[in-house]
């Protein structure tokens, strides 16, 4: 991943850039944080490097969309099993496929914190409204776990433990 001399402004042009000829490059097993205060353009540069935003200017070098997973702050929960709150977006299919088994998902649940989730909420296969079940550190938990079971070469994280205790953080 690259960004050379890459501004960022917002989707109708009409702003100031939120970022200013940003350059840095990050290569696969490397960590990069980028930090700033709020409004700074941090979530713009993801929203870039996802093609959900032009860049206005620059040369930005990403990884085929295969090899990326992007992690958001507030994380997406669909209608289905807890099994397909860990494996979105696959389909237990897939899952299958791939020759991962529910205890496998148990152990990325345990790396997470939440193994506690399976017996709470009746198992695997319990359908429910996860987005009103979880609460805001076991939703962003369970985004980390989606990173564990599909381990992308790249993961773009924003914000992903806001809502996490710092003793889980790490």
């Amino acid at each position: 991943v690259a960004f050379k001399d890459v501004s960022i402004v917002t989707p109708d042009r009409e702003a100031l850039p939120l970022v200013k000829d940003l350059t840095f490059e990050t290569k696969q097993n490397e960590h990069t944080i980028i930090m700033g205060p709020n409004g700074s353009g941090k979530s713009s540069i993801l929203r870039v490097l996802n093609n959900l935003w032009p860049g206005q200017s620059g040369e930005l070098i990403r990884p085929s969309a295969k090899d990326v997973l992007f992690i958001p702050q507030r994380a997406y929960f669909p209608t289905g099993t807890l099994r397909d709150q860990v494996i979105y977006p696959d389909e237990k299919s897939d899952m299958e496929a791939k020759g991962i088994t529910d205890a496998d998902l148990e152990k990325l649940l345990v790396d997470a914190e939440l193994a506690y989730i399976v017996k709470r909420e009746g198992g695997f296969d319990a359908v429910k409204e996860w987005v009103d079940v979880l609460s805001g550190g076991e939703k962003q938990r369970m985004n980390l776990c989606r990173v564990f079971y599909h381990r992308p070469k790249f993961a773009f994280l924003d914000e992903c433990t806001s809502a996490v205790s710092v003793d889980v953080e790490s």
